[in-house]
This record gives structure tokens, sequence and C-alpha cells, in this order.
């Protein structure tokens, strides 16, 4: 096999893209293929939401191995939903960047 694992973003790949707080549950269709695609290599999620957003699909899709989210700033165990690295932004940087984003009007 020539790929080892695939990881998928949420809105708009695995499921549809929702502009609520909370993601739609994907469809039986992309569920089966992506449980056929489990027997073969790692499949996981690639997304900027935080857990809490996400682990109801994570139940229902019951993805097994590593997940990234926090727009990587965090990666889980898909199963458990136990965080096994993180490296969030210090609040020190977070009041520099609000500082300079003040500055500008977006």
């Amino acid at each position: 096999m020539k790929y080892k694992a695939i990881l998928l973003d949420l809105d708009g790949t695995v499921s549809s893209y929702a502009t609520s707080a909370m993601p739609q549950i994907p469809s039986l269709k992309v569920v089966s293929s992506l449980q056929l695609a489990s027997q073969h290599m790692h499949v996981g999620l690639a997304t900027s939401r935080p857990i809490v957003k996400i682990k109801t699909i994570l139940k229902f899709l019951k993805l097994k191995g590593y997940s990234i989210l926090h727009n990587g700033a965090q990666i889980i165990n898909s199963d458990t939903t136990e965080t096994v690295w993180k490296k969030p932004i210090s609040p020190s940087i977070s009041r520099k960047l609000y500082r300079i984003s003040q500055n500008h009007k977006f």
C-alpha cells in the first residue's frame, strides 16, 4: 500500500459544511467509506475545531488513532479523545496579537 494515512478536513469534506457551532453528522455513505479505508490505513480528522465541537462525530465515525485539532495545536487519540500532544499559544502572545490587531481594520 502506497499510503499509510489519510487525514480529512471536517467541514465540507467528512460532513456538510456547517456555519453553525456544531458540524453535521456525516452521511452513511461517508461513514462506510471511512470504515473501509480504515481497514487499510490510518484515517483521522484534521480540523480547526476543538474537541468539544467534534466529540459526537468522532464517536459516530469510530475512528482509531490520531486526529489533529485546533489548526494543528492539538493531537488527540480519536478513540478515547485523550490529548497526546498540544502546543497552544501562550497568553502573553495572545495579548500581543490582540494589541497588534487593534491597529488594523479587518
